[in-house]
């Protein structure tokens, strides 16, 4: 049997983690993507099982009481809910063209656009240029590109997070909006 350690959670639980399973853990939570697959072989786990040892991880019990241990005080610090994280994917995916465009298809200045559209755009780019009419007037000429996220993959998110139990989801995606729910359920 592999040498475990005994871990005192803020809680005041403890719990026992095998030295390759905090490993993985501290893997997981280092990672930006959260891919429990690429944790597990950091951890030292077989490639060929990676995927299917990454999801029998994320489903201990103790596994699952370290990550959300160590997430929650991040979580609570930058005051991320998951209502939050909801409605900047409900933005993206429920972003329209007429959100930002005139019905001239002129851009919408920023004061015309609500608000809590604007996490839809990805980029903004605003490029002007000043030259000479054939009279030697100056013409301002300003052209707007704009870019937004991939709506998408934003309705791709909010459909996982209303579907948990599809299976054909990324192994720590589902883990990450499990985690910010137990947060605010368990505060």
């Amino acid at each position: 049997m592999a040498k475990q350690q005994i871990i005192q959670l803020a809680t005041g639980e403890e719990i026992k983690l095998t030295e390759r399973e905090l490993l993985f853990c501290e893997h997981y939570l280092s990672d930006a993507d959260r891919n429990a697959t690429r944790a597990a072989v950091l951890a030292g786990y077989s490639e060929r099982s990676a995927r299917r040892t990454a999801t029998e991880n994320l489903s201990k019990l103790h596994i699952s009481k370290y990550i959300k241990d160590k997430t929650a005080p991040m979580l609570e610090k930058l005051g991320i809910t998951q209502e939050k994280v909801l409605a900047e994917f409900a933005s993206v995916g429920f972003a329209k063209l007429s959100d930002f465009m005139e019905d001239d298809y002129s851009m919408k200045t920023l004061d015309q656009i609500d608000p809590s559209k604007v996490a839809a755009m990805e980029s903004l780019q605003v490029d002007e240029t000043i030259s000479m009419d054939k009279n030697g007037n100056e013409v301002k000429e300003r052209r707007v590109k704009f870019k937004m996220h991939d709506k998408l993959k934003a309705l791709d998110k909010l459909y996982q997070v209303l579907n948990p139990d599809d299976k054909d989801e990324d192994d720590g995606k589902k883990q990450f909006f499990t985690q910010i729910n137990n947060y605010i359920t368990n505060k």
